[in-house]
């Protein structure tokens, strides 16, 4: 028999002698494990994905000069980063925990906020025992948000481009008034052409005229057609899908969890049995020496 074979053998027998003592310690473990698991309380998870404000860029030229900040206007846009660190940082926690009358402690370390990579969209995830606190706490969540700096300015912004859309229709009807007056004369005199030249240079300054009103017409409309595009590109704070609570609870995961108490407690058992195993033969060694050594004398 090779030495390995013996060793294994040992191995065995060192296990056999306390099979007794491993069996009890890992169901003991695993009987903790039970008792532990259904007494703890049953947590949900409530998850969404949060779409962050954003304004898209004009797609025509330097068509809007001026937003009500006095800086060029050139979309609005924030950093998923950002507003991933506004979201967690205490201060904030803190107003939503009082609003919600959920522990700040329970908050802070049950949520989750992770930018989604090459979007400006926020995977947030909330863990709590009671699904209500879960939606009030998205719910309060969004109402926050859109009453932060991030939502003032975002709400500053559209309303400023929803009044220039509002003054570029006045402008147009206006403008179409005195197009249509001025495209009358030009009929009448185009009924009897001029057969002076004190006329004609009146005709040609009518023409001219009609030609500018025309041009400005065109140049009105297309900053309207723009800005019409960008409001209907444009969005809020905004769940994608809305929010979705899992009708199971995600931990205490049960089987899980007395599966790894009871490979804990067998492990555990089977190192104490070969120091046990150590210890008897130690004794035995020095019990075996003595009545040796008495022997010899």
């Amino acid at each position: 028999m090779s030495e390995k074979e013996l060793s294994l053998k040992n191995y065995i027998n060192v296990m056999l002698e306390w099979k007794w003592l491993v069996i009890c310690i890992t169901v003991v473990s695993m009987l903790i494990a039970t008792v532990f698991v259904f007494i703890s309380p049953e947590v949900y998870k409530g998850n969404a994905m949060l779409e962050l404000p954003f304004i898209p860029q004009a797609q025509i030229g330097n068509w809007l000069s001026t937003t009500s900040n006095g800086v060029v206007f050139d979309g609005l846009s924030f950093s998923p980063d950002e507003i991933a660190n506004f979201v967690k940082s205490n201060a904030f926690l803190e107003i939503i925990s009082k609003d919600c009358k959920i522990p700040f402690s329970s908050i802070q370390s049950f949520l989750t906020v992770n930018p989604v990579k090459n979007t400006k969209i926020l995977s947030i995830t909330f863990e709590n025992s009671d699904k209500d606190n879960i939606r009030k706490f998205f719910t309060d969540l969004m109402i926050k948000l859109q009453s932060s700096q991030y939502g003032v300015l975002y709400n500053k912004e559209k309303e400023f481009l929803t009044n220039y859309k509002v003054s570029l229709q006045h402008q147009i009807q206006e403008n179409e008034k005195v197009l249509y007056s001025a495209k009358k004369v030009i009929n009448l005199i185009n009924q009897k052409m001029p057969n002076d030249i004190d006329s004609f240079i009146l005709y040609s300054k009518d023409l001219s005229e009609y030609s500018e009103l025309s041009d400005k017409q065109n140049v009105l409309t297309d900053k309207l057609i723009a800005i019409e595009s960008v409001l209907n590109n444009t969005h809020g704070f905004n769940y994608i899908s809305g929010v979705y609570i899992e009708n199971k609870p995600v931990k205490p995961k049960k089987l899980f969890n007395i599966a790894v108490a009871g490979t804990a407690g067998f492990f555990f058992a089977i190192l104490l049995a070969f120091f046990l195993e150590y210890m008897q033969g130690s004794e035995d060694k020095n019990r075996t020496e003595k009545t040796t050594g008495d022997s010899n004398k």
